[in-house]
């Protein structure tokens, strides 16, 4: 069996962002498929070719002329196809004060890097994806994760994607191939983006429109849907920091002995 997952981002674009947030969906490779069918079906009914969150919060681009019930009826459709087709939902965030305070502050060793912030949340959702193919029935032969081009620091997933799955202390085998995708041109991209956003706007209570329900509230709200909030706390972050420095440690320390 195949696993993907499909993810992207909010709060990285602008330094006044309180909060760092990556969410998406995971399913075998055939539900996306027939996810894939659903959405774009659905999204024709209204005219839509692709949707994007913050255009319809704020009735932009294709939604300029939508009142509230019909950006309401959409959300609450686009979350029961989510929940047919069994996509697992998962979001991980962590407030950039703590990040700045915990990760990015103090000492390192030499020649080790520190992840972005974006970075930092792929290398949580790497480890999720990971530990999840090692559970899942019938057994998984790899798992591949399609993030949302554009994100800042966007380089930082395949370098956490690759130490991680290389690691020598672990050599996960399940984890297959990282790549980046266009919103319009792939739903599970546009259903991620519909998830990350609500969870942004959620935790920082940012919905700007009068008498407009969050997607959070909707999502939840809606039978069905299966997801995975996971907030990284300081200590969290902290070990994760250490944990970056010693995947380093090793690597450099494994390529030391191949070389020889």
């Amino acid at each position: 069996m195949l696993l993907k997952f499909y993810a992207d981002e909010s709060g990285v674009h602008g330094a006044e962002s309180p909060i760092t947030v990556l969410g998406g969906y995971m399913a075998p490779d055939d539900q996306w498929t027939a996810f894939d069918l659903s959405w774009r079906a659905y999204l024709a009914g209204y005219g839509v070719q692709s949707s994007h969150a913050k255009e319809l919060e704020h009735s932009k681009g294709v939604f300029r002329s939508w009142p509230t019930l019909q950006k309401q009826a959409f959300l609450e459709g686009a979350a029961r196809i989510i929940g047919r087709h069994g996509l697992l939902g998962v979001t991980t965030w962590f407030y950039n004060a703590d990040y700045d305070a915990v990760y990015k502050a103090g000492p390192k060793p030499k020649k080790t890097r520190t992840y972005s912030k974006y970075g930092v949340a792929v290398a949580s959702l790497v480890a999720f994806i990971a530990a999840r193919a090692e559970e899942c029935q019938p057994p998984v032969e790899k798992a591949d994760l399609v993030l949302a081009a554009g994100a800042p620091a966007s380089g930082d997933a395949p370098l956490v994607w690759t130490w991680l799955k290389e690691d020598p202390t672990t050599m996960t085998k399940k984890l297959g191939e990282v790549r980046f995708g266009q919103h319009q041109d792939e739903p599970g991209l546009q259903a991620a983006d519909l998830l990350a956003y609500a969870a942004y706007t959620h935790i920082t209570n940012r919905t700007q429109i009068a008498q407009f329900a969050t997607m959070w509230q909707l999502f939840m709200a809606t039978d069905k849907v299966q997801h995975l909030d996971w907030h990284m706390p300081r200590k969290v972050l902290a070990r994760l920091k250490e944990e970056a420095f010693r995947l380093e440690k090793a690597r450099m320390e494994f390529g030391t002995r191949k070389r020889i």
